[in-house]
This record gives C-alpha cells, sequence and structure tokens, in this order.
C-alpha cells in the first residue's frame, strides 16, 4: 500500500480537499492518504517549504509528498514531479520543494525533478484554478501505482529555489527571526541548536521587542503566563509562553527580529 501526504493551503471549509482525495482514490483506490496538514496561510510557500522539508524527515520510503500552495496556479510557472531522497514529491515549481531540495544536496542523496507535460497523466480537462485535482492528483497516484519518474516529461534540472534567511553571528550575539507563528503561539525563529552552541557562553537570553526572555530547557521552569524561550521539536529556538500565547502576549508577527545574548 503506497502512502501519500498531502500538504496545502486549503483549509477545512470548501470541498477542496475532499476532492483531491477523490481523485487520487479513483486512480488508485488502496492508497493510504495522509493530511499533513492544510492550514498554511494561504499563498505563504516558505512556510510550506518549511514544513514540507522538516516533515518528510519522519515518512517511510517511498512516500509520495503532494504539495500545493500555488498563488501563480493558472500561469507559465512549471509542475514538477521529483524524487529527492528517498521520497516523491509533486506540486507547482515555485519553491515549495526548496527545503528538501537543499538538504538532499547537502547530504549527498538524489534530487531528481522532472517537468510534468504528458496531458494524458492529468484529468481530461484543466481547469485555470484547480491544479490540485486536475494535475498533481492524478500523477501522484500513477506515481503510486509504481509508474517511473520519467514518464510525467523532460527532467527540469533547474527547480525554483526560495532564498532562506540565515542567521547572523557576530561575536557573542546571533541575530535571527520569527520564521513561523504556530497554533499554540508559539514563535518558532530560523536559530538552530548549532547557531547556539557556537556562543559557548550561559545562561543565554533572547530579546524581541525589548523583552529580555531567558533560554530554558523545559516550560516547567517558567511561572505560568510567563515568556521563556526553549529549543523544540524542529532543533529550533522557540519563544512561548507557559500556558499562554507568546504571539499575542508580545505582539509578535512573522519576521520579527530576534537576538540571543548572554
Amino acid at each position: 500500500m503506497s502512502i501519500l501526504a498531502l500538504l496545502t493551503d486549503f483549509g477545512w471549509q470548501d470541498p477542496y480537499v475532499g476532492i483531491v482525495k477523490g481523485v487520487l482514490l479513483s486512480i488508485n483506490p488502496n492508497l493510504s492518504i495522509i493530511d499533513l496538514t492544510h492550514s498554511i496561510p494561504p499563498q505563504d510557500i516558505q512556510t510550506a517549504a518549511f514544513f514540507l522539508g522538516e516533515a518528510s524527515l519522519y515518512y517511510p520510503r517511498d512516500t509520495i509528498f503532494m504539495a500545493v500552495v500555488d498563488p501563480e496556479v493558472g500561469s507559465q510557472r512549471a509542475a514538477l514531479a521529483c524524487r529527492i531522497g528517498n521520497h516523491y514529491f509533486v506540486g507547482p515549481d515555485n519553491g515549495i520543494f526548496t527545503l528538501a531540495l537543499q538538504r538532499a544536496r547537502q547530504e549527498n542523496k538524489a534530487a531528481i525533478c522532472h517537468q510534468i507535460t504528458e496531458k494524458g497523466l492529468c484529468l481530461a480537462k484543466i481547469s485555470r484554478t484547480f491544479h490540485a485535482r486536475d494535475i498533481f492528483a492524478p500523477v501522484a497516484a500513477h506515481l503510486s501505482l509504481g509508474m517511473p519518474l520519467e514518464k510525467v516529461g523532460p527532467p527540469k534540472f533547474d527547480p525554483v529555489l526560495l532564498s532562506w534567511t540565515s542567521p547572523r553571528i557576530s561575536g557573542l550575539t546571533i541575530e535571527g527571526e520569527v520564521q513561523y507563528i504556530d497554533g499554540f503561539g508559539n514563535l518558532i525563529t530560523n536559530i538552530h541548536e548549532n547557531h547556539l552552541s557556537q556562543l559557548r557562553i550561559k545562561p543565554l537570553y533572547v530579546t524581541i521587542n525589548e523583552r529580555r526572555i531567558p533560554i530554558l530547557s523545559a516550560y516547567s521552569q517558567a511561572e505560568v503566563l510567563q515568556p521563556l524561550a526553549i529549543l523544540g521539536g524542529y532543533d529550533l529556538l522557540e519563544i512561548s509562553v507557559r500556558n499562554g500565547n507568546a504571539a499575542l502576549l508580545l505582539g509578535v508577527q512573522k519576521g520579527c527580529k530576534v537576538t540571543v545574548t548572554g
């Protein structure tokens, strides 16, 4: 049984996700479909790329990831099917596969993309606004049945890559930013555990919106409704509030600057 993980910005209010699943199952009734998330902020390709790259680390070999956050749907942007590391990825060529591609290249793993041009794999009528249904779902389903990747179309040697902002380390200071705010209001930064280890000083503090916050090792070390910083599940520095919402308490939005010092 093939596994297919869906990631979109479609939400649950409309029937879009259900329709996509209908197409997938019409081609491969034995497909096991997992909803990775459909709550990506609308048109936020960078957040989609981040979660896709992180989540794919924990899926079995040969999982197919169909990722659709596609503000340029209907334009001349290409449609891709890729083999990246041990997984397949299907979606628009708009940078949504950036993190997965970069990690594969850093680890000397395969990263092969093909542009989807074979119309016979798609639905008979392709709309201007619903390529998830008309192109990506049929192609992903055919891949799940064992179709060779090259059948979708010619190689694509230059897939779009997003520019990723990296923290700046100067002396005993790290300057980064908030790259995502999760459903708990936690502020996930772009500062990795490896960046923190370069400072070689303790204790460490985060400054955000002129608020100085300690970096702790557990939520329980902070008082209830007090802010703290902690290394989260992605090995990235997160700013949280114990039993509260850091984004609301601190008045922070995505892109807000963060500084780490001793």
